[in-house]
């Protein structure tokens, strides 16, 4: 429940940090848009140690994490680069940045939905051992 919360919380931060002019409040809202984004760490590999069984831990962590860097890594940047540069024709490079940014804070919305969605399977799953 806590990275749905944290998701959805820092929402509003992220929207005004692309929003607003001045840089060192865009900073200040990143920032906190940021550590909010970061509370799924913890609970998300806890999750998966829990849902696994011990001798096969380390591989499934090691496969979380490699599925998290292509995706966020690897898509993310393309993702926005893409944006910006169909934006680039009507809006100077700057503004096609920050627009880029802007559109792709609602997939934070989608995580926090998946998230709440996958709750209840992840308690279904759970070891404890």
């Amino acid at each position: 429940m806590l990275p749905a919360i944290g998701t959805l919380v820092a929402w509003p931060f992220a929207v005004g940090a692309f929003v607003v002019a001045q840089v060192w409040l865009s900073l200040g809202l990143l920032a906190v848009a940021t550590a909010l984004n970061s509370l799924w760490l913890g609970p998300a590999f806890a999750a998966v140690q829990m849902i696994v069984r011990p001798h096969r831990r380390a591989i499934a962590v090691a496969a979380v994490t490699l599925v998290l860097t292509l995706i966020g890594l690897g898509c993310g940047p393309v993702l926005v680069g893409l944006i910006s540069d169909a934006m680039s024709a009507s809006v100077s490079s700057g503004e096609a940045l920050r627009f880029s940014l802007l559109c792709t804070t609602p997939l934070g919305a989608v995580a926090a939905g998946i998230l709440l969605y996958s709750r209840q399977a992840i308690r279904q799953e759970l070891v404890y051992a």
